[in-house]
């Protein structure tokens, strides 16, 4: 449950939406079989000028409060707002400013004439804050490097903590900045343009290490750089009138990263100049690329019964930059690279077209199919790396292949709808999806999937909803030796005996491949009591079996109930109180190796060798719930005093059970449990001085912990061959102040 943080920010969105009236649709809004999207009536919505000044305080230093703004430090914030529109007689602009001064500030402006004639800027920051708590003794950026006084060992204990001085921030703050211009003439042609340039810089941990075979690791979890730009163009255009719709969009991307980053081993351990002081270890973050697409869509009505769209799209992108060096050590390498560059592309193709019918006043019928086509065009080239920059480079035996992996993707789709005269629909959705690879171990696959959809008869005080759905999977024969042969030299494949010609065990990646079968339910209601009362309900369950695994993933089952209730008292006053509750389970095998080259993988006569032998096989269930409870009123106590209150709590527990069985040396012992705490208290107090002018005191408490066994109570030595930050698990209790002035004009 890595999303838990995540799911409980939606689960809360969602009660506050619980709070908002809902307005019944008339029937024929509810039943257009030509309503493309589906929405809703969106109500009129009248603007207002305002600007607003904030004065905020955080008492302490944080990471999960605030993870995506910017109130991560304690101490003092001043911030600000506006939002200003104005309308002439021949054009309306707009000015929106969201965070002054914040990583998280925003800025838009929008310009419109009679004309039709739309010109649109926006800049945005928005950051990313990861867990903070790590120190490093890494100096530098792109090119990191120990400290003078460093003083290297064999193992992680050795290392002198006084010489980790620099604090992980583990953060990243993107900027976006996007220009946009269109037109829409008389005649029903609409054309227009932008462009798009976005940077990410910041800092995030990432593993690495230096080696020269399994048994010499040397690992370190670095202060990585991130310093990327983004740079797309758009031009589009569009006609349309009452029966056809036609437009075009050309795109152009251009990626840019870092070209190399490289650190100082802080090892001495048996490696030679690989060890520290001189041994040097790299890696290339993503390639330089450029991309080019173009994509169209064509929608038509025929006569008054019939819709039909086309869809299509294809793109290349190609690496534009060379192509590093085997290793940070060139004096190690006899046989240079096979290629300076990559001068090819990947591929990508797409295809959709749809026809839509009403055959009658209550039937409607739809006919889809898609075409998805993703080809890695790269030529194949034997590469001799060099293992873990700490070993000389090998032989041509033992040279491996880059795979350019092709796959096709073809969905057809049949859906019929009928609506009874009770006000009850009907719908039968089915889905044949088949899958075809190259240089893949499941070469075809072909997926089956039906789903009902029942909107049950509804009254004005109850509408409930019903959803069925069942799919199963199945492949081609598992050719587990398929990469082996693919990615290895042939003299190498030669010397290798044909039981042990793998890569990964043959037991493994079926499920997830070729092999499964999914059922899903969902079932939710409304009620509305009265004029005041509005509760609403959802109960869903989610299956999938991987039939034909031994080893892997085998089982997974997720449930989840949901109710939301809200009260309307009278025009000043509403309150609203949600509770979820999900549980999740898992099912998955593997098998222990004690090490050692004994692997054949097939054998079936004893004495077995480890990777033939089920015996050494273990079972883990993980088993997973989260209950989350929220609670809130708003409260117009007079004309000039308004409250806002409302509270949010997240439980969330996860167990790891591991069952072994026949092996003597094998003994089970389950992970720790870890739990996952929040409790989130927001109460808002408003004073209208004068008509417009408005004074705004908000507090936010905020508490979250969690134990996961990742973090607790894992210094930086405790795995001798990972030199880690030393983080520590979230243990926040956080209160917010924020005083706030608003004046609307």
């Amino acid at each position: 449950m890595k999303n838990l943080v995540k799911k409980f920010s939606l689960l809360a969105v969602l009660g506050t939406f619980a709070a908002t009236p809902v307005t019944s649709l008339a029937e024929d809004e509810l039943f257009d079989p030509f309503s493309l999207d589906d929405e809703e009536l969106a109500p009129e919505v009248i603007y207002y000028n305002v600007a607003r000044l904030k004065l905020g305080y955080v008492s302490r230093d944080n990471f999960q409060f605030s993870k995506y703004s910017d109130y991560t430090d304690d101490g003092a914030y001043v911030t600000g707002d506006l939002f200003f529109t104005t309308t002439g007689d021949t054009s309306h602009w707009s000015l929106d400013i969201n965070d002054l001064g914040l990583d998280s500030q925003s800025l838009g402006v929008l310009y419109r004439t009679d004309q039709n004639l739309g010109i649109r800027f926006d800049y945005s920051e928005s950051p990313i804050r990861r867990n903070n708590t790590g120190i490093s003794p890494f100096l530098g950026s792109d090119q990191l490097v120990l400290p003078a006084s460093w003083v290297a060992g064999v193992n992680t204990s050795d290392f002198s903590l006084d010489q980790f001085t620099r604090q992980v921030k583990n953060e990243v703050l993107r900027k976006q900045l996007e220009i946009d211009v269109s037109k829409l003439f008389t005649s029903g042609l609409k054309l227009g343009g932008s462009v798009n340039l976005e940077e990410k810089t910041g800092t995030m941990l990432k593993g690495m290490a230096i080696y020269s075979n399994a048994a010499n690791p040397q690992a370190v979890l670095l202060p990585a750089p991130v310093d990327q730009e983004t740079l797309e163009f758009e031009f589009r255009g569009g006609f349309s009138n009452d029966r056809l719709a036609v437009s075009a969009r050309l795109g152009y991307t251009d990626f840019s990263n870092d070209d190399l980053v490289t650190w100082q081993n802080p090892y001495a351990s048996g490696l030679g100049v690989a060890d520290y002081p001189t041994g040097i270890g790299g890696y290339a973050p993503a390639p330089d690329y450029e991309m080019l697409s173009l994509s169209g869509s064509l929608g038509y009505r025929i006569g008054d019964t019939m819709h039909f769209t086309l869809d299509g799209m294809t793109s290349e992108t190609e690496q534009q930059e060379a192509l590093q060096g085997y290793t940070t050590r060139p004096d190690t390498v006899t046989t240079p690279l096979p290629a300076d560059a990559l001068f090819a592309g990947l591929k990508v193709n797409m295809l959709a077209t749809s026809l839509r019918a009403k055959p009658t006043s209550r039937l409607s019928l739809k006919l889809n199919y898609r075409f998805n086509e993703r080809e890695n065009t790269f030529a194949r080239h034997a590469w001799q790396y060099v293992r873990g920059d700490g070993a000389e480079q090998q032989g041509p035996e033992f040279a491996v292949f880059n795979r350019p992996l092709h796959i096709q993707k073809d969905t057809y789709t049949v859906e019929g709808k009928y609506r009874f005269p009770n006000r009850t629909s009907l719908s039968l959705i089915y889905d044949y999806e088949e899958t075809q690879r190259d240089v893949a171990a499941v070469t075809d696959t072909e997926e089956d999937t039906v789903t009902v959809k029942v909107n049950l008869p509804r009254t004005a005080q109850f509408s409930q909803r019903f959803e069925m759905s069942a799919s199963n999977l199945a492949g081609s024969t598992y050719e587990w030796s398929e990469s082996f042969f693919q990615q290895q030299a042939v003299t190498l494949i030669n010397q290798v005996p044909d039981d042990q010609r793998w890569t990964n065990h043959p037991l493994l990646r079926q499920y997830h491949l070729a092999n499964q079968e999914k059922i899903s339910a969902n079932w939710n209601a409304s009620w509305f009591p009265n004029e005041s009362w509005i509760v609403q309900g959802n109960l869903s369950t989610y299956s999938v079996t991987f039939d034909k695994s031994e080893l892997g993933l085998t089982d997974v089952l997720t449930s989840n109930v949901n109710v939301n209730l809200h009260y309307t008292g009278s025009e000043t006053y509403s309150s609203w109180v949600w509770a979820d509750y999900t549980a999740d389970e898992r099912k998955q095998w593997g098998r222990d190796f004690r090490g050692g080259v004994q692997k054949p993988a097939n054998r079936i006569y004893p004495p077995l060798p480890q990777g033939s032998d089920p015996t050494r096989n273990y079972e883990v269930e993980q088993d997973g719930n989260s209950f989350s409870l929220g609670f809130g009123t708003k409260w117009q106590v007079s004309d000039h005093w308004a409250l806002d209150l409302s509270y949010a709590y997240l439980r969330a527990d996860e167990k790891y059970d591991i069952t072994t069985l026949g092996a003597r040396d094998l003994a089970g012992t389950d992970f720790p449990d870890t739990r996952y705490v929040l409790h989130n208290l927001t109460t808002s107090l408003e004073y209208e001085l004068q008509s417009g002018l408005l004074l705004s005191l908000e507090h936010q408490y905020f508490r979250y912990t969690d134990s996961s066994w990742q973090y607790d109570e894992f210094t930086i030595g405790d795995i001798n061959k990972l030199l880690g930050t030393g983080q520590v698990n979230p243990n926040e209790a956080v209160n917010m102040l924020l005083l706030g002035m608003s004046y609307r004009f």
